[in-house]
């Protein structure tokens, strides 16, 4: 079978830019503490592609042993992709998810050994099969992305591995309609060219896409710098200031907005006895304690020392109080111990919600400072 001039110059540039993929993956995990396994990772994934498509591309070449030509093809190309798809997860800092993919890729190996090698259904099985493993990868990327961007900025940066997915499905269709004794990519056709021209873009925007989810990670963990307390992890005063005033945009537009400030009692007495080590302790736990009552859309500041406030979005002075009264119980119900000496938390809380003639936050923080202030004088540990 004689080789296309073509089609040999577009697997090479594939390859080429594979291996450059590969070279700039391997020199971004020199660079420390930024994205070093993801790296690893993707410059792995470059490595399996041109080993996986060079042997696809000699399919029905009597030279080549057609166990590694379909076989080892076939599990080259799903190991790539299985490996971004149980390594994704990392770009969000979470951990891998190996049961999906690994449980795909025995599946369609299981399922290609039922059939002739070669055969029309073989081939078919073997594109579908790294068709679900694509459609693995995009659904995680596309679930992630939603987590920080638009719908739409999503699904955009999703449609690489869509249109790659349906590369290869389209591919496996082909196998069915046509005839599939010309399979390797090496032969002359119009389907080949446009397969190969589609792959050279395809590899570039995927690597092209997870550097720019990496650069998109690294800059919001700038912005969680900029705008989190670095001891509780809840927003810093600036933060706060910001939410304020959006909140105050979402009380002209009609709905209803409430704060609450939780000052934490005798604060200053724990630190002199129990040492400030514990005081720090004492407010992380404070802020885990009123994140189980608050909801998803419900903000926690710390606006210094052992004063938080809490911004309750469609909520009005009624619901502030329940809210209230619901993280004063939560810390009376729990007992929180120092090095195994126990130590009442207790807190009190100044309840206050947007009005009608509120020309601005200003007023709403000072109404609730001076709840806060009445819950103090009238002995601690309450709700005004």
């Amino acid at each position: 079978m004689s080789m296309a001039p073509q089609t040999v110059t577009l697997l090479l540039l594939i390859n080429t830019l594979c291996l450059l993929a590969c070279t700039a993956w391997l020199l971004m995990a020199r660079v420390r503490h930024f994205a070093r396994r993801v790296s690893w990772v993707m410059a792995a994934v470059n490595v399996l592609l041109v080993l996986g498509i060079g042997l696809y591309a000699l399919r029905g070449r009597p030279d080549w042993p057609a166990l590694l030509t379909h076989e080892g093809s076939v599990t080259l190309l799903m190991a790539a992709f299985g490996l971004m798809c149980s390594f994704g997860p990392l770009i969000a800092l979470e951990a891998p998810r190996w049961r999906a993919p690994a449980g795909l890729v025995l599946a369609t190996l299981a399922l290609l050994l039922l059939l002739p090698q070669g055969s029309r259904w073989w081939l078919t099985v073997s594109a579908l099969g790294i068709t679900l493993m694509i459609l693995l990868i995009c659904h995680g990327v596309y679930i992630r992305l939603l987590r920080v961007v638009k719908a739409a900025t999503a699904l955009l940066l999703t449609l690489p591995y869509i249109l790659l997915s349906l590369m290869f499905a389209l591919r496996g269709l082909g196998f069915v309609l046509l005839d599939p004794s010309q399979q390797g990519l090496l032969t002359q056709s119009l389907t080949n060219t446009l397969w190969l021209w589609t792959g050279f873009l395809m590899v570039l925007l995927i690597n092209a896409q997870v550097a720019f989810m990496l650069v998109l990670r690294l800059v919001l963990q700038l912005q969680q710098l900029i705008h989190q307390d670095a001891l509780t992890g809840a927003l810093n005063r600036r933060a706060f200031e910001l939410a304020m005033k959006q909140a105050h945009a979402a009380h002209e537009r009609g709905q209803a907005q409430a704060l609450v400030l939780v000052d934490m009692d005798h604060f200053k007495r724990l630190n002199d006895e129990l040492g400030h080590p514990a005081g720090d302790e004492a407010l992380r736990w404070l802020v885990a304690r009123v994140r189980e009552v608050l909801r998803e859309v419900d903000t926690i500041a710390r606006l210094g020392g052992e004063e938080f406030a809490l911004l309750l979005h469609e909520s009005d002075k009624q619901g502030a109080f329940q809210v209230a009264e619901r993280v004063r119980a939560r810390l009376r119900q729990l007992d929180w111990q120092w090095q195994g000496r126990p130590w009442p938390l207790r807190a009190s809380f100044g309840v206050a919600a947007w009005e009608a003639g509120d020309s601005g936050p200003e007023r709403v923080l000072a109404r609730a400072d001076a709840a806060l202030y009445e819950a103090k004088r009238q002995g601690r540990d309450r709700v005004c």
